[in-house]
């Protein structure tokens, strides 16, 4: 007869076969039956239903598991909305489909572990997508190497003077200034790459951007720069908001805001590819403190191009 904890008789069930684990016999309650049965993989404890602890309470496995399964869905969701930005969406993506996959190993299904491994999933593809579209724009570009100038020997027969003579000397000493190019400022094209680069306005004092329910406030003050970007090179070149830099008069340097961007309606800086001979007008956004004053800004075809400065006070 099987063994109570009460002191009785067990409830009716099924109860291993001493000399035979691996299979059941039928206890009525009373006595044996001769019915028996092969154990199966997860046997019920009398009076409780498969997988439920006594008390109605999920076994601690379950419990263990239903959190991962949160806060696989929680990055899932995090890597989804920061897909954009490179390696954190990576990173966010990745850990999010590793806790989802343990989770579907473990034998655990529902809709949190399937909503997690498809958003993680499509997060690390945008992510992905993303960075390589950064490294890539930096193929081909850069910028354009100094001319070479070609000095003659010293001392000519034509009457040219050479190194250390005295009209060269003098011809150091005399100021070079009206032959340095004037530093690019507002509405002056400039180059760098593939892309030329013209900044039309800058707007400052921007509270925030975007509607009441897509949106973005700012920590300091929102800086608008409007700029239009041909390509003048023979192939199709990626303009990215966040290949700016701004600085200000103490020389700090302010890395474009490409989220709020994003809510901005017509920026067409985030990942804008343009094909040869094709013009845009885009809006880089920047958050600066709002006691902040801008000086200049750095402009590039690519992250990893040389760049370009236009001072804009």
């Amino acid at each position: 007869m099987p063994l109570s904890t009460s002191g009785g008789p067990p409830p009716a069930g099924w109860y291993p076969i001493p000399d035979d684990q691996a299979r059941q016999r039928w206890w009525d309650g009373s006595q044996w039956g001769a019915d028996t049965r092969t154990t199966p993989q997860m046997a019920p404890v009398a009076g409780h239903p498969v997988g439920t602890a006594p008390g109605g309470q999920p076994p601690e496995g379950a419990r263990r598991g239903g959190a991962r399964a949160g806060w696989a869905l929680a990055l899932g969701i995090g890597a989804f909305v920061l897909a954009w930005v490179p390696i954190l969406g990576i990173v966010l993506a990745a850990v999010g489909l590793l806790l989802a996959v343990l989770e579907l190993v473990s034998g655990t299904r529902g809709a949190r572990v399937v909503w997690a491994t498809v958003l993680s999933t499509i997060a690390l593809l945008i992510g992905i997508a993303v960075a390589s579209a950064i490294a890539l724009s930096g193929d081909g570009s850069g910028a354009a190497a100094p001319a070479a100038v070609e000095s003659g020997p010293a001392g000519t027969e034509d009457g040219e003077a050479g190194p250390g003579s005295a009209a060269a000397d003098e011809a150091e000493a005399e100021p070079k200034s009206a032959d340095e190019p004037k530093a690019a400022g507002l509405g002056d094209p400039v180059r760098d790459g593939k892309l030329e680069f013209t900044v039309t306005k800058i707007e400052a004092g921007v509270a925030e951007i975007g509607d009441e329910y897509f949106g973005k406030e700012a920590q300091g003050q929102f800086l608008l720069v409007h700029v239009k970007v041909e390509n003048i090179g023979d192939e199709a070149q990626t303009f990215f908001g966040e290949n700016f830099t701004a600085l200000d008069v103490d020389d700090r340097e302010f890395s474009a805001d490409t989220e709020a961007a994003i809510y901005l309606d017509e920026s067409n800086s985030f990942i804008n590819e343009i094909n040869p001979g094709n013009t845009v007008e885009g809006i880089v956004v920047f958050d600066v403190p709002k006691d902040a004053k801008i000086t200049a800004l750095e402009l590039h075809d690519s992250f990893f191009s040389g760049g370009v400065t236009v001072k804009v006070s």
